[in-house]
């Protein structure tokens, strides 16, 4: 087995088989480390997964070295599992993997998070539509220390523990079923401009997401500080510094400030975020200082909201439904949440499309050759209609990307990645049963139309002179 022994008997040039670590088909994607480090620099190590597979090596060294011929006979190599999910296998948020998780039996559940905020805020609505699908779950969330605030208060889940901790390690050890989100979801052809985010995280934990309402629980005291801050101006809710994405991020800043704040005076701007505001002015309430949860909620008591694509994108539109004027850069406005939660007004810089960071099609431009003068105009006008409730919610007007299902979901990866490299605009994924059964879970996805028993298109010559 992997041990110290297997080491000395390799240094000492003895031919060397090491039987792989029994593992289930959730962590068959994953790289051991222990044997990149301790087996593979080693020539005359031998990697097997089975009694048969060591079988076979043993006798090719025995004859190789000491003439010695065992009765030989015709060994298998090792069955690929169908639900395995390595890197040389198309990985979806539709694979067994996913979806195969027996919740009915379970009793705990362990969900860790990434560090972004926002997928943190939209995992809440997966998180409490697994609470409600199977309520004798005991639910527990792993999350980076400033995205633990969200889950304050909520009766979803058991407890919330920091990430990559001895109490995640601990929790992750006794429970049943464990939702991992962390470096899963870049890995996902959808995830460029095909499916909905929450959509997405729905999938990965396996679970129908009934509605995309984000659930999240301010204290009265939060309340009580937001309106004493606040009083009774009009405020603004404004993002535009991204950290974690320079290309999200609106490099403009201090210039719209001045531009807003002279063309919509009656108007206080809530600076947001975790960088101080630009600009001093009796207009602005910088709340770069305040925690989270007070940012959140002035949010509440804001009128409407001026953001990029961030967490308090997802904050103003989608958990508040206040009116947003969006800054867009890489993403999708129509993929980043629910954009039927409340009026949404996109900005574009010309030439920027949703090409989610694709290297051959980003121009690099994004946000950065919107004028501030022309975005505080577009700001002007979008202030002045929610005011007279004059916004509407727009729904797109989305092509249709037709996949045919197959186990290994080949078509399906090919026809994302296709449009990840070619397409910008919205589309409504149909996933088509032709040659294999969709399983009985397909009803349960999220995001896609079903279309069953399809008849698949002729594709061999035989087949056109046979009708």
């Amino acid at each position: 087995a992997d041990s110290w022994h297997k080491t000395f008997a390799a240094m000492a040039g003895v031919p060397t088989i090491v039987f792989a670590p029994m593992t289930n088909h959730d962590l068959d994607f994953w790289q051991d480390s222990s044997r990149v480090v301790f087996c593979d620099p080693w020539p005359n190590i031998t990697y097997t997964r089975s009694w048969d597979e060591a079988l076979a090596v043993a006798r090719d060294h025995l004859s190789a070295r000491a003439g010695i011929s065992l009765d030989h006979q015709a060994v298998q190599p090792p069955r690929e599992r169908p639900r395995r999910t390595n890197p040389q296998q198309p990985l979806t948020s539709f694979h067994p993997v996913f979806w195969e998780r027996e919740y009915q039996n379970a009793r705990t559940a362990h969900v860790r998070l990434s560090d972004a905020l926002g997928d943190a805020l939209m995992a809440t609505a997966v998180i409490e539509a697994l609470k409600v699908a199977h309520p004798h779950l005991s639910i527990t969330v792993a999350a980076h220390p400033h995205a633990a605030e969200i889950f304050r208060g909520n009766p979803s889940i058991e407890r919330c523990v920091s990430v990559n901790t001895s109490d995640d390690l601990r929790c992750e050890a006794v429970a049943d079923v464990v939702v991992d989100y962390r470096y899963v979801l870049d890995q996902l052809p959808e995830y460029y401009g095909v499916l909905p985010m929450m959509d997405i995280l729905a999938n990965i934990a396996g679970i129908r997401l009934p509605s995309k309402q984000l659930s999240y629980f301010p204290t009265g005291e939060e309340r009580t500080r937001a309106a004493e801050l606040l009083a009774t101006r009009r405020g603004v809710a404004v993002h535009l510094e991204s950290r974690k994405d320079p290309l999200r991020s609106y490099p403009h800043a201090a210039e719209l400030l001045r531009a807003m704040t002279a063309s919509a005076p009656e108007h206080t701007v809530i600076w947001l975020g975790s960088s101080p505001s630009p600009l001093t002015s009796p207009s602005i309430i910088d709340a770069s200082m305040l925690p989270l949860r007070e940012q959140i909620a002035l949010v509440e008591r804001c009128m409407a909201a001026v953001v990029i694509d961030s967490v308090f994108f997802h904050v103003a539109h989608n958990l508040h439904r206040k009116p947003t004027l969006l800054i867009a850069g890489p993403t999708s406005e129509y993929l980043i949440g629910d954009y039927t939660a409340a009026p949404l007004v996109t900005l574009r810089a010309v030439g920027c499309t949703p090409c989610y960071w694709n290297v051959k099609r980003c121009r690099g431009v994004c946000t950065t050759s919107l004028a501030p003068s022309d975005v505080a105009a577009a700001t002007a006008t979008f202030l002045d209609r929610a005011e007279h409730g004059m916004l509407r919610i727009t729904s797109p007007e989305p092509a249709i990307l037709r996949c045919t299902w197959d186990s290994q979901q080949h078509n399906l990866f090919a026809q994302c990645m296709h449009h990840r490299a070619v397409g910008s605009t919205p589309v409504r994924l149909h996933i088509v049963e032709a040659t294999e059964p969709l399983p009985d879970y397909a009803q349960l996805w999220n995001g896609v139309e079903l279309i069953r028993n399809a008849t698949p298109k002729m594709s061999h010559f035989q087949q056109v002179f046979h009708q």
